[in-house]
């Protein structure tokens, strides 16, 4: 029997969003929805013996789906996925020695023009621009200074522009973004 915790419910939403930006990472369908929909009843099928899972977490993923497919077509105006699920790493020197950071980014994207958005699904949490610009949430602007310092495996050097968490917790409309633009370079540093 497999307990359905919020560890399990994060791993069934990235694997969908995942399949659904690699197979969709040039076009965006009409039918977005429905697709991450099916790619999710697909995902789900490994827990089809959780009556709790369908109860639970399927009108969630619904709503989550719809806001998904607005957030992404506006999102995809300015931006197009470049790899998701992908891991990168940098040696830094510190006081005490040297050391390797490493990381798996949930998505990477190339802003139309120059410039590149780190984005971390999430399927709950507390996350905000105050504590993400204070240092509280270190996760992203880690991941920039890989980006910007090229060790993402075959990914070339690029300045960061955005870090994003898109909080996906099927509430309400679905999802939120909490997002941050302007400074982006200076949390890294």
């Amino acid at each position: 029997e497999k307990d359905v915790d919020a560890a399990v419910r994060g791993s069934l939403l990235h694997d969908a969003l995942e399949r659904f930006v690699t197979e969709y990472s040039q076009d965006m369908p009409s039918n977005a929805a429905q697709i991450l929909q099916g790619l999710a009843r697909e995902t789900f099928e490994n827990y089809s013996d959780d009556e709790a899972l369908w109860r639970f977490m399927w009108p969630r993923f619904e709503r989550i789906s719809y806001w998904y497919e607005k957030q992404e077509h506006d999102w995809r105006e300015k931006a197009r996925p470049l790899k998701t699920e992908i891991e990168g790493r940098m040696d830094l020197q510190s006081v005490g020695g040297r050391f390797m950071l490493s990381a798996r980014a949930d998505r990477l994207d190339q802003f139309i023009g120059a410039g590149a958005a780190v984005i971390d699904y999430k399927s709950g949490g507390q996350f905000s621009q105050r504590a993400m610009k204070a240092g509280e949430l270190p996760q992203l602007p880690l991941e920039g200074l890989i980006l910007a310092a090229g060790g993402f495996n075959g990914v070339k050097p690029t300045p960061v522009q955005s870090f994003g968490y898109w909080v996906m917790n099927g509430g309400g409309e679905g999802g939120k973004v909490v997002q941050i633009d302007a400074g982006a370079q200076e949390i890294m540093n």
